[in-house]
Parts: C-alpha cells; sequence; structure tokens
C-alpha cells in the first residue's frame, strides 16, 4: 500500500501547487462544454431533476467545487451536498466561491479514503476525477446507500 500512499501524496502536492491555474484551465470553452455534456447532460440526465430531490450527494476529488456547484444548481432540493478534495488550496478556493454564492455546499479536505462514514449515507455519489487515486472498489462504495447513483469518469 505504499505506492497507494505515494500517489495520494503526489497528488495532494501536485494539486496544492497548481490550484489557481487549475481554476484558469477550468474556464476554457471546450473543458466547459466537454464536462457539461458528460458530467451533466448524459451522466446526470438533466432533464430528470428529481433524482436530487431530497437525496444526499458527495462529490468526491471536487477540486475548486466547480462540478458540486453545477450538482447544487442541478438539484436545489437535495438535503445536503458535499465536495472533498486531498488539495487544502482546492478546497480553500471551493470555501471562498461558497462563501460569496452561499450555496449551502460543505466542503471538506480530506483523501476520500479517509473520510469517515457518514449516516445516513449518499443517494448519489460522483467521482468524476477520482478513479486514478482510489485504492480499492469497497472505498467508492462505502459512501453509497443500496441501490443509489455512483457516477464516475476517469481522467
Amino acid at each position: 500500500m505504499a505506492v497507494v500512499a505515494d500517489i495520494s501524496h503526489d497528488a495532494k502536492e501536485i494539486y496544492d501547487s497548481i490550484a489557481e491555474q487549475y481554476v484558469e484551465v477550468k474556464k476554457a470553452p471546450h473543458r466547459t462544454a466537454v464536462e457539461q455534456y458528460t458530467l451533466f447532460d448524459v451522466m446526470l440526465l438533466k432533464n430528470e431533476p428529481e433524482l436530487g430531490n431530497g437525496a444526499r450527494i458527495l462529490d468526491m476529488a471536487c477540486g475548486n467545487g466547480h462540478c458540486t456547484r453545477k450538482l447544487r444548481q442541478l438539484f436545489p432540493e437535495t438535503s445536503y451536498i458535499c465536495g472533498l478534495d486531498i488539495s487544502s488550496s482546492m478546497i480553500g478556493i471551493a470555501k471562498q466561491c461558497e462563501s460569496q454564492l452561499q450555496q449551502n455546499i460543505d466542503y471538506i479536505n480530506v483523501d476520500g479514503k479517509d473520510l469517515p462514514i457518514s449516516e445516513p449515507l449518499y443517494d448519489i455519489v460522483t467521482a468524476a476525477y477520482y478513479l486514478n487515486y482510489a485504492q480499492t472498489r469497497d472505498e467508492l462504495g462505502v459512501m453509497i446507500k443500496v441501490n443509489s447513483l455512483f457516477i464516475a469518469t476517469a481522467s
């Protein structure tokens, strides 16, 4: 498991050092169009807003919270939404946005494998950029209810 620990440590170091540049790159029109289409139009079926009614949503590896905020916009009736990321710099940016926008989103600076299991579990878990860092399948599934929605992409 030392290799996996090194990967997590490396990810934290890298994203902490490039957080500001990463936010700027995320604004590129081609990137936002592709992410919008892939994550929201196709995978989350944005034409089915009832998916989020009363749901608890977790966005793993949320970075600066861009997708987490989009989830809140698409599913305003969620009971709880949380974004987590290993990078304290990225979570800092996400929290700055939250303080300005006040969308009632919690952001947690934690490695996904170290996230304490919460009760109740989540109805929807997104992991758009987390699969590269997950250690086991169990790590991905411990926070989601049975018969709920897990949405992931590989970067």
